[in-house]
Formats: C-alpha cells, structure tokens, sequence
C-alpha cells in the first residue's frame, strides 16, 4: 500500500472514531457493544440515535483515548448509572449465582 493511501485510511479511521466516546455501557441485541470511555464511530452514534451528552460525548481535539482500566478498582461514592439499551431503555444486570 502506498504512503499515501495509508495515510488516507489513519485520516478517516480518525474521523469515524475520534469524534465520540461511550458515557454508559451501550448494548445491542443484550450483547454490550462499547464500554464507558470506548471511542463509538460516529456512523454509529447517527445510525443508532445515541445521545449525546447521555449515552455519548464529544471528545476534544477529536480524539477518543483508549478506555480507562485502573490497575485496581476504586470505589465511587455515587452508584453507578444502569446500562442503556440501544433503544434508551434501561437494562437490568443478570442476576449473578449468589444472588440467585
């Protein structure tokens, strides 16, 4: 592949992904799709109806980073948000053995 088209490909992997990033675990079909930090493509976010400022944000310098993964995990002192179906509706978590 020549110099150039790589460079064409980076520019648009760049404006497809670097314009968004999950704010709630996202899922289509109950298969989870983009974790809280992942970058979302913005086909993505137009093709689904994400909104923004809810279930996505807008990065700045249109650059999405990698997702967070603390070395360990820290506790919130605010429960976190419910996952958000792709349709907007809340998503109760599977029951895990112990609580079953």
């Amino acid at each position: 592949m020549a110099d150039r088209e790589v460079e064409e490909l980076r520019a648009a992997q760049k404006a497809e992904y670097g314009q968004f990033r999950a704010l709630l675990p996202i899922f289509h079909d109950g298969a989870r799709a983009y974790n809280p930090g992942d970058p979302v493509p913005a086909s993505n976010v137009e093709l689904h109806g994400y909104e923004v400022g809810v279930q996505v944000e807008r990065t700045d310098a249109g650059t999405a980073p990698a997702s967070p993964v603390p070395s360990t995990p820290q506790p919130s002192s605010q429960p976190a948000p419910p996952p958000v179906h792709v349709d907007g509706v809340p998503v109760e978590p599977a029951p895990t053995a112990s609580e079953s």
